[in-house]
This record gives C-alpha cells, structure tokens and sequence, in this order.
C-alpha cells in the first residue's frame, strides 16, 4: 500500500512540475503498481488525467465523460437548468425577467408579461386615465373608463360601466323635477320663499290646474259641470249646481274635472282655472268676461240669471277661449 501511495503522490509532482512536455501521460510501461497487478500504463489516467489531453490541457467533453458541469458552462447572467433528464445546460437570465417555466415550456427567463400570466396579474400598461378594473366574465379583468359625472355601477341586465346621472336616478328611483312625480306629497308646510307659484293660461282642452280637492259624487257628474257640496245620509257628497234648483241656496265651490260616477270619488277644481271646449263659451270684444252659473245643473253662461228666483252666482271669469279663471263666492244675489 505505501509503495502505491508513492507511486500515485510521484505522478501528480510529474505532471505539475512538466507542464512544458509534449505528452504528459503516463506510459504503458510504466509500473503504476506493485506485483500480481495490472500493470496497464492508462491506470493512472482512467483515475486522475481522463479529462486533459496529451499537452496538459482540458478536453472538451470533459465534464459529459465525468458527468460534471464545468466552469466554462456558464455565461454571465445565466442558471444551470435541465429540460430533460442528465443534461444540465446554462440558462441566460436577460434583465427584468425571473427563472421559471409556464405552462407547455422549458426552465427559462420569463418576462413581465409572462410573469404576469403566470400569476394572474394585470399589466399597470392595461390602464388608460380615469380607468378602474372589473370583469364581466369570469377571469376576464378589463379596464373600464369612467366618464366625467359618473360612478361605477351595474343597472339591471347590464355589466359594470360608468352610469349617467339619469342611469342613477333610475336606479335609486329618485326625481329630475317634480314633474317626474304623479302623486307628491309635502311634509310640512311649503314656504314660497316670497316667489310666485305661475299658473299656465294656455291650457288644452279638458286641462285644469290649481287646488283641487277628491270628492264623492252624489249623482253622475261630467267633467266641467259646476258643483256644491252637501251632507246626504250621513255623507258629504257633491252635486250638480242650478241657480234656480232645490239647493240654489247652496252656492257652488268647485268644478268636476273629469266625469265622476255616482258613489265614486274624482278631483274637484276650488281654486284656478280649467278649460272645457263643451263650454262654448265666447265672448264679445271686450265685454261678457264673467262667468255665472246656469240654470241648467252643473252649466254657465256669460249672461247673468234673470228670472225671478234665480240666483245670480259668480262661478269665475274668462281668461281665455273656454278658460275659466275660477273666483266661487266673489258676488251672489237673488233675482
């Protein structure tokens, strides 16, 4: 063992101290070892020096022959990966990228977007100005613009967007105007703030604007018939007025403005005007502008009662064709 040991240390200082020799190998017959052994010259060379060639120098294929990676392998920036087994193989790290593998592909440097993929991100490039995510499908994120006078919502049947102002009214069901509301109701007292409350003139056929009060009518009343209100079996009903009927004592307070069956309730006009086009009412030039009731029921005329009995009831004046402006209780007599 110890002539081995001698035999083994000697070649080593041979080859470090000759680097200049033309061939370093040890020769076929050279003794490597003691007796009753092979004595093959290689010996030494399968142990130590397979990976030089004659002159010293590594071979190429080294580091497959010991199954090692040499130095050399490696490029700067890069990683030892291996794609498929026992072949390791330097892999260049470009910059801004990390190691990975995404789905269907090798051990490589992955770039943002792929890195973004990989992790289910979204690319910040993704966003405009004034933009949020959301996604309408499942795992489909997408920016979204959100418009100046908008917020982020959903209306029925529809995705997320920017809504309108109106989309937001609709969705909370509020109101524009009043105009959108059919049946407002206060919650106190309305102040006026000293303004005017306008009341239109041009009015439609059948239209009618002002106080109103709901009624019950006591017979069938028509729209536009001038009525009074009286106590009848324990209820107060509205009736057709005529100035020399039963009840011609009873003045008139309001106008019936749409047809009312008897035993129903409708809206009673007490205050402002209503035009009705069965009126047929039409004035001479600058003469004839009051309004009286009639002495057929629920009727006016533009010529006061004169018969005996009658009584002569303002009903209102006329402010425009078939409009009547109403004033009830402003002059009264008996004829």
């Amino acid at each position: 063992m110890r002539t081995k040991t001698k035999l083994f240390i000697a070649a080593i200082l041979i080859i470090a101290g000759t680097a200049g020799a033309a061939d370093q190998r040890i020769q076929y017959t050279e003794e490597m070892v003691g007796a009753g052994h092979p004595t093959k010259g290689d010996t030494l060379n399968r142990l130590m020096l397979i990976e030089h060639n004659t002159d010293g120098t590594h071979k190429a294929d080294a580091g497959t022959t010991l199954g090692v990676v040499l130095k050399s392998t490696y490029n700067a920036n890069s990683i030892l990966a291996a794609n498929a087994d026992d072949t390791p193989a330097a892999v260049t790290i470009a910059e801004q990228q990390v190691a990975g593998r995404i789905t269907g592909g090798d051990i490589k440097g992955l770039s943002v977007a792929e890195l973004q993929t990989l992790i289910g991100s979204v690319q910040s490039a993704t966003f405009d100005a004034n933009t949020i995510l959301a996604a309408n499908a499942d795992n489909t994120p997408a920016a979204v613009t959100i418009a100046e006078q908008q917020v982020v919502g959903r209306i029925t049947g529809g995705n997320i967007k920017g809504l309108s102002i109106a989309e937001i009214r609709t969705l909370i069901g509020s109101l524009q105007n009043v105009v959108e509301d059919t049946t407002p109701q206060l919650g106190g007292n309305l102040d006026t703030n000293k303004k005017l409350i306008l009341h239109n003139a041009a009015l439609n056929d059948h239209e009618a604007e002002g106080r109103a009060v709901t009624g019950t009518a006591g017979e069938n009343l028509a729209q536009g018939n001038v009525v009074y209100k009286k106590l009848n079996g324990g209820a107060w009903k509205w009736y057709k007025y005529d100035c020399n009927g039963t009840d011609k004592l009873i003045l008139p307070t309001g106008i019936a403005t749409a047809a009312i069956t008897s035993g129903n309730t409708g809206a009673i006009l007490i205050d402002g005007q209503m035009r009705d086009d069965t009126w047929s009412l039409s004035p001479s030039a600058d003469t004839a502008v009051t309004v009286y009731a009639s002495a057929t029921a629920g009727g006016v005329t533009l010529t006061a009662p004169s018969t005996s009995g009658d009584q002569v009831v303002v009903v209102g004046f006329l402010v425009g064709g078939n409009t009547i402006q109403t004033a009830f209780g402003y002059a009264w007599i008996e004829i």
